[in-house]
């Protein structure tokens, strides 16, 4: 049965969050593109080395944090979300990430943050 597009990102977020890099990577093909403003990463094993060698490594033990900033929106396979973390090293304020969703993975992504060192 596929999941909603909810179910997807809640199981990204989960897996992005606990730095589950295995879990991280079910949720894309070979085929996905996640643009961002570090450069565009085609297909699993570029959006993997993103998060290793990028995301997680200058945010590492990252959690998010809830704000009233924060945003949802959904509108079919289409999720935008504007979010807020915090790390060891530094802070994210406003980051933004937009999911296109197809066949059960995250078909292409756009993620807009700045890390704020601390």
């Amino acid at each position: 049965m596929a999941r909603t597009a909810r179910e997807i990102l809640e199981h990204h977020n989960k897996a992005v969050f606990s730095k589950n890099y295995k879990e991280i990577m079910k949720d894309y093909t070979d085929d996905s593109i996640l643009i961002t403003l570090y450069g565009i990463f085609k297909g699993k094993d570029a959006i993997e080395d993103f998060f290793r060698n990028n995301l997680l490594v200058k945010m590492p033990n990252m959690k998010a944090i809830e704000t009233p900033d924060n945003v949802l929106l959904v509108e079919g396979d289409t999720i935008m979300v504007r979010w807020t973390a915090e790390s060891d090293l530094g802070r994210i304020e406003n980051g933004v990430d937009t999911f296109v969703f197809a066949d059960d993975k995250i078909w292409r992504q756009t993620a807009c943050f700045n890390i704020i060192g601390k």
